[in-house]
């Protein structure tokens, strides 16, 4: 029997980034040390488009890890939009991302 995957591809948030040349941005709020959303992480210029809207989407953590993979879930197989209102405008489709 033949078999043809046509599977998703899985790869680490770090490789996604890698190659698109995205930026991460992680800030600090001025919340106690123990706070869960301590700190925020966002690919720099990027919005989610779901249907004909755009949202901007961030991940919350206790630690800028714990930050990165909660944005990592959040943008897991949906469409980025970078630079959403200007001429170097691009849709990326994320992967499912470990």
């Amino acid at each position: 029997m033949k078999i043809k995957e046509e599977l998703i591809p899985e790869i680490s948030i770090e490789e996604f980034a890698n190659q698109y040349n995205l930026t991460m941005v992680i800030g600090e709020r001025t919340v106690s040390k123990d706070a869960s959303n301590r700190y925020y992480a966002h690919f720099e210029n990027a919005e989610i488009k779901e249907s004909h809207l755009l949202s901007f989407s961030y991940g919350n953590g206790r630690t800028k890890e714990e930050a990165i993979k909660d944005y990592s879930r959040q943008i897991s197989l949906k469409l980025i939009v970078l630079d959403a209102y200007k001429d170097t405008r691009k849709e990326i489709q994320v992967p499912r991302l470990k």
